[in-house]
């Protein structure tokens, strides 16, 4: 199945789809700070994910493909500009944390598991961002990224592993979101990894 929302509903695209056998179900445009989730899904993103091959039986925030160029000059449009740096270090990029992730790990890298986590951390964050409620919760986590027949375990995995190790992630209270500002966890450890031991029994 292949949901198209309104603002992005495009018949030729429709029918290309039902061509090849999907469902193309038409949904309502969302409201308030995530509409532009919607209008970040417009055929040009669909056709991104047609072009590459993408077998998911729904589009879904972490479907979005955000190393694709085309895509993520439409979306970062919309943001600040260090907003293409934190994609390209914590999101999608040929060097983000969650594609190494997702190397180190074959039960991760099977569903990508963590680049689509990141993918939907992203996706939730920016419409919230420096607001009073940011981020998106575990289960709305898994949400995005699970599709029909896979094991929404495996994204809770991805998360907690990018708990540890990504740059720009916050988690507070059950939520995770985005920032454009390191961690202050992830800025201690990198300071605390970079002394060296002599240095350290030096200052004692």
């Amino acid at each position: 199945m292949r949901l198209l929302a309104d603002e992005c509903f495009d018949e030729r695209l429709a029918a290309r789809l039902r061509s090849e056998g999907h469902e193309v179900v038409r949904v309502p445009a969302q409201s308030g700070s995530t509409t532009w989730l919607w209008r970040g899904a417009r055929s040009v993103r669909i056709n991104a994910l047609w072009e590459q091959g993408d077998k998911g039986l729904m589009i879904m925030p972490a479907s979005i493909p955000l190393h694709d160029p085309t895509v993520q000059a439409e979306l970062t449009r919309y943001l600040e500009q260090k907003w293409d740096a934190i994609i390209s270090a914590d999101v999608d990029g040929p060097n983000a944390t969650p594609l190494a992730v997702d190397r180190e790990n074959p039960n991760l890298q099977r569903y990508g598991a963590a680049r689509r986590v990141a993918r939907t951390i992203f996706m939730a964050s920016a419409p919230t961002y420096g607001g009073p409620n940011p981020g998106i919760d575990d289960r709305r986590i898994r949400l995005g990224c699970a599709q029909p027949g896979e094991t929404p375990g495996s994204f809770g995995d991805a998360l907690r592993r990018l708990a540890d190790r990504a740059t720009y992630l916050y988690v507070d209270g059950g939520r995770y979101w985005l920032s454009t500002q390191p961690s202050v966890t992830r800025t201690a450890d990198d300071r605390a990894a970079a002394l060296q031991a002599d240095d350290v029994w030096a200052e004692l």
